[in-house]
């Protein structure tokens, strides 16, 4: 009987003693201030400031370039087209930059004077802020099409434009994919 009162005056005073923490508080308790209410500020460390929410940031737009959305290659008979079906991009935001990812799938179709073979069309990307060109990237979409196969999709990923962080970057810039100029009056594959 004397060691169930001993265990329960024991536990009466570290439940008194934590409602006394939780007083000296001034309202709710965390683990720490419950921590320093008992043990004190040994290593005097600053109290934990809250954390604010993190800037709401968007990734800017991509288009196609106006014009830019096809390549033909051949005369007034098409050898073969490459055109942009659809744009994705991802942003990465850190601290004073973010960087962008830009996914663009088309296809290449053969035309009526076209054989099968593998051909290539010249990509461009273009970051502006404002009126102000501040990335460009350059690459090559290609694909192989088989006899008797009329076209093929083709992906490409541009990986790592980074770019300076001050605003929202979906509002600062914009993001532009086309094909370059040339290809219309060219024959042959590429």
């Amino acid at each position: 009987m004397q060691f169930a009162f001993a265990r329960f005056g024991r536990l009466a005073a570290c439940a008194a003693t934590l409602a006394l923490a939780g007083c000296m508080g001034g309202g709710e308790t965390s683990q720490s201030s419950v921590g320093t209410a008992i043990f004190g500020n040994p290593q005097n460390l600053p109290p934990a400031q809250p954390v604010g929410p993190e800037p709401d940031y968007s990734c800017p737009a991509v288009g196609v370039n106006e014009g830019a959305a096809a390549y033909r290659v051949g005369g007034a008979e098409v050898a073969w087209q490459a055109s942009i079906n659809d744009l994705v991009r991802e942003c990465q935001f850190g601290t004073g930059q973010f960087v962008m990812r830009i996914g663009v799938e088309g296809r290449i179709l053969l035309g009526p004077g076209g054989r099968g073979g593998t051909f290539s069309a010249p990509l461009r990307i273009t970051v502006k802020r404002g009126d102000k060109v501040v990335a460009q990237r350059a690459a090559r979409v290609s694909a192989s099409i088989s006899p008797g196969t009329g076209s093929v999709g083709f992906a490409h990923v541009e990986e790592g434009i980074a770019l300076p962080l001050a605003g929202d970057p979906g509002e600062e810039y914009e993001v532009f994919v086309g094909f370059e100029a040339g290809g219309a009056g060219r024959a042959g594959r590429r």
